[in-house]
């Protein structure tokens, strides 16, 4: 008589997914399918998010929705992370080429995104948060010290008035103007921002380093 033998075979030894592992999963794509929600509830317009009006946008109940995020501060939160990654990372340049080279990026980016991101994006709740979150005072931190060490001969004064424009021609909304009013590429759009700010900070772009050394030789 042949004698058969077999071999159990534990879940873990397979590559099929645990429970845990689906469970996971799924708890992932839910939050994943809120955050859609409240990306294409933003675009529309709505300052005052909702909890329920972003379950009801989700197909989820309200329980749901609060499992994963307690409060409406922390849904504005994961959206503004999630937006995020449309637009480069890292901080803001401390010097020209480095500026020329980040704005170009940004600019692409932005006539390449999605109208409901680009809209979410600009939506004023969304905005508030973010400025309330401090990533906006660290974007004017950087631009200050960018004139501050291109800039020569600024009074106080002229060296905010600088500083914020440096922002705006930097800024997603100037590259829309470019490009939707004016009919700019990005390309295009890029190149005047980088020049308006050679323009503004003195043309050659080199640091009050080189210009001293310059003078002392």
């Amino acid at each position: 008589m042949v004698r058969l033998v077999t071999k159990r075979v534990r879940l873990e030894d397979t590559d099929a997914p645990t429970y845990a592992q689906r469970r996971a999963l799924l708890a992932e794509q839910t939050r994943q399918r809120v955050l859609d929600a409240v990306v294409m509830t933003l675009a529309k317009g709505v300052t005052e998010l909702s909890i329920p009006a972003v379950a009801k946008a989700a197909g989820v109940s309200i329980p749901t929705v609060t499992r994963h995020f307690k409060t409406k501060r922390g849904l504005l939160e994961a959206a503004g992370q999630r937006l995020a990654k449309e637009r480069p990372g890292g901080p803001m340049p401390t010097t020209l080429e480095a500026y020329g080279d980040r704005v170009r990026l940004e600019f692409q980016r932005t006539v390449e995104m999605p109208e409901h991101v680009r809209a979410a994006l600009a939506n004023a709740g969304l905005r508030k948060h973010l400025r309330r979150s401090g990533r906006f005072d660290e974007r004017v931190s950087a631009a200050a010290r960018l004139v501050s060490d291109v800039g020569v001969g600024l009074t106080a004064k002229e060296a905010e008035h600088c500083r914020d424009v440096l922002m705006l021609i930097g800024s997603s909304y100037f590259a829309r103007g470019m490009t939707d009013l004016l009919g700019r590429s990005a390309d295009q759009a890029a190149d005047i921002a980088s020049w308006a700010a050679r323009r503004l900070l003195g043309a050659s772009g080199t640091t009050r380093k080189k210009r001293r050394a310059r003078r002392a030789t």
